[in-house]
């Protein structure tokens, strides 16, 4: 496996805690990324970056660390701390600011191409859903934790509570919900066609009384027509995150300056880069070239490259 520099960015704030590149799925030559720790609350920004030449192309000035976004076609839902801002895709102008009546500290956002955004933290016990137009709120007690929503229909939404190892659907209209799984306690989780979960493990452990799941290595793959557990491994080194690649064959798994190719039919490595050490991938994009983001929390530089076989 080797892995081409496109290109290195020197950063004007740190993005460490802040977004980490997310492709723009209208626009995909660009991406977005969020000022982190230990920049200036006046100075913090989110930026659209370009992905052939890393030119910031526009930004907006937020003031504090954009948590999470959701890119639609012609507008981006941006949640900081405490604040929900609506910004124009094209130019990333301000079209609405909410202050009020908001999810404080969202790490999960979904959007039901109407009105309604879903917003979850991850430790949290409510969803929010928030009417952006009304600028109106309500908040359901649904899971003692969130990893992820997933919209299976305009109306329906999938909550991944990691720390009861359930997947909870979620009624929009009716203000209900129900489990439609549960499974044993996970931290990452991919959803495909809303008819398997691949679901990476995690073990409960509490400090000064506060309880945690922590990562480990171990894979449940279930089918959610059967609620069957069909494949069950685990794999045998440290990593951070994992992405599942498009034909299914295949786990990509980032660790700190490593990333890895792993078989799911042969359960082993196909594949492996390592870079400096000083570089942690942060990001990893699969599609028709593979793209993985670096950042020197020293340097404080942003790095692209192209992975090929």
């Amino acid at each position: 496996m080797k892995a081409i520099l496109k290109w290195t960015k020197d950063l004007q704030n740190p993005i460490y805690r802040g977004l980490y590149p997310a492709i723009d799925p209208y626009d995909p030559l660009h991406c977005y990324i969020g000022d982190g720790w230990g920049s200036t609350f006046p100075s913090m920004k989110l930026r659209r970056i370009s992905l052939e030449t890393g030119g910031e192309t526009a930004s907006f000035r937020i003031k504090n660390t954009p948590r999470c976004i959701y890119i639609d076609k012609d507008k981006i839902f941006a949640a900081s701390d405490n604040k929900f801002f609506i910004l124009n895709r094209e130019t990333l102008t301000l079209k609405k600011k909410i202050e009020k009546n908001i999810l404080q500290y969202a790490d999960y956002m979904e959007f039901d191409g109407k009105d309604h955004i879903l917003l979850m933290n991850h430790r949290g016990n409510y969803l929010v859903i928030l009417n952006y137009l009304q600028e109106k709120s309500k908040k359901k007690k649904i899971a003692r934790s969130c990893r992820g929503i997933y919209k299976q229909s305009p109306g329906k939404f999938w909550i991944m509570d990691s720390y009861s190892g359930e997947i909870i659907c979620y009624d929009l209209e009716k203000n209900t919900h129900q489990i439609l799984l549960k499974d044993k306690t996970f931290t990452q989780s991919e959803i495909v066609d809303f008819e398997t979960a691949y679901l990476r493990g995690g073990d409960i452990v509490e400090r000064q009384n506060i309880a945690y799941v922590e990562l480990n290595s171990k894979f449940r793959i279930i089918s959610l027509q059967t609620k069957e557990c069909i494949d069950e491994f685990e794999i045998p080194f440290e990593f951070e995150k994992f992405n599942l690649s498009s034909d299914k064959e295949n786990l990509f798994l980032s660790g700190r300056n490593k990333f890895t190719v792993f078989s799911l039919k042969q359960k082993n490595i196909t594949g492996q880069y390592i870079f400096e050490e000083q570089e942690e991938i942060i990001s990893f994009i699969h599609g028709k070239s593979d793209t993985l983001f670096t950042y020197n929390h020293n340097a404080n530089k942003l790095s692209c490259f192209v992975l090929t076989t």
